[in-house]
């Protein structure tokens, strides 16, 4: 008798555990990542810094639109400071696997800046984010854009990891 109310007090909390744990965005969320990187060599001459955020909605379960913005300083050793950015819509396809959501899209927009050979640019993109808590998620992703009116073949990767929150 013991053994029958242990083991149905087991199942009733792992069904209880399973529904809590369940993680992914719904139909109608809104979503806010944030990440950011940072590269310096050993004597600190050289130093480039970059923001990148992203708001985002999902008008079903599994696709999401919304935009992307990043900022960039760099500091060279001849004490000069560029900047750059790129500013993107986006268009992702989410593939539901609870905590995984693995996402392939597409995303268009400009790249400007000092350095940078401003341009109307655009490429896919894909990636996972991991929910670590059932609206917060650990993001890897990365996006080939290209300038549209040159090869796509001479295009820039951008790699992101950051964290974000859907409300």
């Amino acid at each position: 008798m013991k053994i029958k109310k242990l083991i149905g007090i087991l199942a009733l909390g792992m069904s209880g555990v399973s529904t809590m744990v369940m993680a992914a965005p719904e139909t109608g969320d809104r979503e806010f990542t944030l990440s950011g990187t940072g590269t310096s060599d050993s004597g600190f001459d050289t130093t480039a810094y970059s923001l990148d955020a992203s708001i985002g909605w999902f008008n079903s379960k599994k696709f999401e639109m919304g935009l992307r913005q990043n900022v960039g300083l760099s500091n060279t050793e001849a004490g000069g400071t560029n900047f750059s950015g790129g500013t993107r819509i986006f268009f992702d396809y989410h593939f539901d696997h609870d905590h995984w959501q693995p996402f392939l899209g597409l995303s268009f927009g400009a790249v400007y800046g000092d350095s940078v050979k401003e341009a109307f640019s655009g490429g896919p993109e894909g990636g996972i984010k991991y929910y670590v808590k059932p609206k917060t998620f650990i993001l890897v992703s990365a996006s080939y854009q290209f300038n549209v009116r040159e090869s796509a073949g001479d295009g820039t990767v951008f790699y992101t990891t950051g964290l974000g929150f859907n409300f």
